[in-house]
């Protein structure tokens, strides 16, 4: 499932868009594991004092990653895409990062438990992409009820398994743009109206 972005939202929001779907970034301070082990990111964190804090991180393509805890130490970051990182079971205390705009985690597919979000209030932009998206269940849409500031929303994947239901014209007031796959459509999303 491919997402498709308006040319005015793709405009509005290029920032975001470039970096969740074209793993791309015009920031300079941007941190950008490509293969990393956790041995390596360790070692990345512990480098030269003094550097400029990261705004962006790229992790792509990190078969051992298991979890993100490391962003922790990274309070400035802003916008983080994760792509490709199969054993990737965990997030992070997003309260540690309250800079946070932007997150898209795409073919994570151990990742079921998104409660990690409800730590940032202010996150404007989130992905969850399975490209097989029949494979990926996440276990529940809750924590995205603190995410007051959403513009974005794209959740491709084969569904949640706790069944509760979130009113997103309520929860959401400010989204723009929400991409759902059509079984989240049917089976949790109360007030359908809004453009999917």
């Amino acid at each position: 499932m491919a997402l498709h972005v308006a040319p005015e939202l793709w405009e509005k929001y290029s920032v975001f868009y470039r970096l969740a779907l074209d793993r791309e970034t015009d920031d300079s301070t941007a941190w950008i594991l490509d293969g990393a082990t956790q041995q390596s990111v360790d070692a990345a964190l512990a480098g030269p004092a003094g550097a400029e804090p990261p705004r962006t991180v790229i992790v792509k393509n990190c078969p051992e990653l298991r979890g993100l805890s490391f962003l922790e130490r990274m309070p400035e970051v802003e916008w983080v895409c994760v792509w490709r990182c199969a054993r990737l079971d965990s997030l992070w205390d997003m309260s540690k990062t309250p800079r946070l705009r932007g997150l898209a985690l795409t073919d994570c597919y151990a990742l079921r438990e998104l409660g990690a979000v409800a730590g940032a209030p202010g996150l404007e932009h989130l992905l969850f992409q399975q490209s097989a998206w029949r494979r990926g269940r996440l276990e529940s849409l809750l924590p995205l009820e603190n995410l007051r500031e959403l513009r974005t929303l794209d959740l491709a994947c084969k569904g949640v398994r706790d069944k509760s239901r979130l009113e997103f014209r309520r929860l959401f007031p400010h989204i723009e743009a929400l991409t759902i796959t059509p079984n989240m459509r049917e089976n949790l999303i109360a007030d359908a109206g809004a453009k999917g």
